[in-house]
């Protein structure tokens, strides 16, 4: 629905402005540095061979000199700031407060006004008891696996903020995951105390799928082969009847049938002998769906008569898609943030439509 990809892709529009604040270096605490002892050398105990036994029988003693320890101070490389005395000791999270109290208020802010968007264009009815409305016909479940984008963007870019107040990313990546399914919860509950809506497990199902899938995608090497994409197209059914939709309250987001969902996959350390190193590693396969013929006549309908289209269905493509992270240097923040973000849309290439009325896009773009 709207609010879920709203959320995602209006928060970096709000928060340029903290990314020009400088990064204090000097801020960074080095560890505490402790000059190094030389331990003095063994004396030898041994007699030496001059100190015979006099007449009498005695021996002559030998005594080593007494032993002086020798101490090398340590310079200090200028990077590394040591600790007054006696002081209590320094923070070692590294989190900048002053970046995340910006973030922070930042993303209070930009999901209150999405809340009171939501509130003026869903919810401006009359209010009833809760209820529930859950149904698995709606646009195909073209709807289902919006939620679950939506979820995973929101994610993605919850993390990648709290990473840039200085949050370590294994925590920030699971606040941005646990913010991300706060935020489409609590748009649920709303759905529920709604006399239009009701709320729906399945679209609740999607959301904690986007928010885990981002999670683990985050921490775990191997699941970022893989990335869930999407691009759109405006359909024929909503721009011919454009007035009327944004008379409804719907948008551009709901308009499913302009939706294509696909899921690419690096392949350059897959393919066997040459053709590995051929291929570049730049170039991921995707596998892709969209939603042909589908019109929104019924989104305000409640219950088991809303959705259905019975011209409907799916197609199915294969193409393929820039995995950005392996063009745009990762070594800062901005860079690995810019990689990760630009591959959750898929770009207008060649595809093959594999099913059904199989053929070739030269340049897919959408539907039409």
């Amino acid at each position: 629905m709207v609010h879920r990809l709203l959320a995602g892709l209006t928060l970096p529009a709000l928060l340029l402005p903290f990314l020009l604040w400088p990064v204090d270096a000097s801020a960074q605490t080095g560890p505490i540095v402790s000059r190094d002892t030389v331990s003095p050398p063994s004396p030898d105990l041994s007699v030496p061979s001059s100190k015979a036994a006099s007449r009498t029988g005695s021996v002559a003693a030998w005594a080593p000199p007494p032993a002086t320890p020798m101490i090398t101070p340590v310079r200090l490389p200028r990077t590394v700031r040591p600790l007054p005395f006696a002081t209590a000791p320094a923070r070692n999270d590294g989190i900048h407060w002053g970046r995340f109290a910006g973030v922070t208020t930042t993303l209070a802010a930009g999901y209150t006004g999405i809340y009171l968007f939501e509130k003026s264009q869903w919810w401006d009815g009359p209010g009833a008891g809760f209820t529930f409305d859950s149904h698995l016909n709606y646009a195909r479940n073209f709807d289902k696996i919006s939620h679950l984008y939506a979820g995973e963007v929101q994610a993605l870019i919850n993390a990648r903020l709290l990473e840039w107040s200085g949050v370590p990313q294994p925590r920030a990546a699971l606040w941005g995951a646990v913010t991300s399914l706060a935020a489409q919860t609590h748009v649920e509950i709303h759905d529920g105390y709604s006399a239009r809506w009701g709320f729906d497990w399945y679209d609740q199902a999607a959301n904690t799928v986007g928010a885990t899938w981002f999670y683990l995608h985050d921490r775990i090497p191997a699941m970022r082969r893989f990335d869930l994409r999407w691009s759109y197209y405006p359909s024929n059914a909503w721009l011919d009847n454009l007035d009327d939709r944004q008379q409804e309250g719907t948008m551009f987001a709901d308009d499913y049938s302009g939706h294509s969902y696909w899921v690419s996959m690096q392949v350059y350390d897959l393919l066997p002998g040459a053709a590995g190193q051929i291929w570049p590693d730049f170039l991921q396969v995707s596998v892709g769906a969209s939603l042909h013929d589908w019109t929104d006549d019924t989104w305000s309908r409640k219950g088991p008569d809303r959705g259905p289209d019975p011209d409907a269905y799916v197609a199915y493509y294969v193409s393929l898609d820039l995995d950005w992270r392996k063009i745009i240097p990762r070594n800062t923040w901005l860079g690995r943030s810019t990689g990760d973000l630009l591959n959750r849309f898929h770009l207008p290439f060649p595809a093959i439509r594999v099913y059904p009325n199989p053929g070739l896009h030269l340049v897919f773009v959408g539907q039409k």
